[in-house]
Parts: structure tokens; C-alpha cells; sequence
């Protein structure tokens, strides 16, 4: 009988210590899958940034494209067509584009701007996560 009783004492123990392994390694598991779970949202999150990045920039290049060739047409419109003169006075052709128009075309295509890189956005919100943590 005694035998019998150290014998289940001894299974009860090894029962528990069984389960306490056993929730250290769900515990483990858990913090590892909460892990990718982040790892995972970021990099959705850095996939979806890096693909508005692209359109934004495909946009921007389809801009400048738009403006070089409207400039390019005008261009070589106004220096295919012989300019109109009238005697006694200056005046200028309708098919010649003025200095001033080329400014304005060079300022458009000037003033797009490509988008910032994603790189640089991340470590500004990673110094903003740093200091916040740090109660600055």
C-alpha cells in the first residue's frame, strides 16, 4: 500500500512538472507568434508604403513627360515656322513660344516633386517611437 502511495506521489509530481514544461513552452509560443504578428503588420504596412511610393512616383514621371513633350511640341513648332515680320514693328509670330513660356514650363516641371523615401519616414517615426518611450 505504502509502495502504492510513493508510487502515485511520484507520478503526480512528474505530472506537474510535465505541465509546468509544458506552459513554459505555450508561453514561449505565444510571445513568438506575437512576434511575427508584428513582424508581419510592419511589413504589410512597409509593402503598402513602398507601393504608394511607386505610384507616386510613376505619377510625378508621367507629369514631367507630359510637360517635356508639350514643351518639346511647342519647340519644334515655333522653330519650324518662320517668324512673321512686319515692317516697322516687332511683333512676334503666333506659332513662336515666348521666353516666358519656357520659364513657366521649366518652373512646372521643376516644382513636382518625387516622394520622400520611405527609409528616412521610417527612421523619423522610429526616433519619435524612441523618445516617447523614453518620456521625452
Amino acid at each position: 500500500m505504502e509502495e502504492e502511495q510513493d508510487d502515485m506521489k511520484r507520478k503526480v509530481t512528474d505530472t506537474q512538472c510535465d505541465l509546468l514544461e509544458l506552459r513554459d513552452a505555450h508561453a514561449k509560443l505565444r510571445s513568438a507568434n506575437e512576434k511575427l504578428r508584428k513582424d508581419r503588420e510592419r511589413l504589410e504596412t512597409e509593402k503598402e508604403a513602398q507601393l504608394r511610393k511607386e505610384l507616386e512616383m510613376k505619377r510625378v514621371r508621367l507629369e514631367r513627360e507630359k510637360i517635356m513633350d508639350e514643351l518639346i511640341v511647342r519647340l519644334s513648332t515655333a522653330q519650324e515656322a518662320p517668324p512673321a515680320r512686319s515692317y516697322g514693328s516687332s511683333s512676334v509670330g503666333q506659332n513662336q513660344l515666348k521666353p516666358a513660356e519656357v520659364l513657366h514650363y521649366l518652373s512646372n516641371i521643376k516644382s513636382l516633386v518625387e516622394p520622400e523615401d520611405i527609409s528616412s519616414r521610417e527612421r523619423k517615426k522610429g526616433n519619435f517611437k524612441r523618445a516617447s518611450s523614453l518620456g521625452l
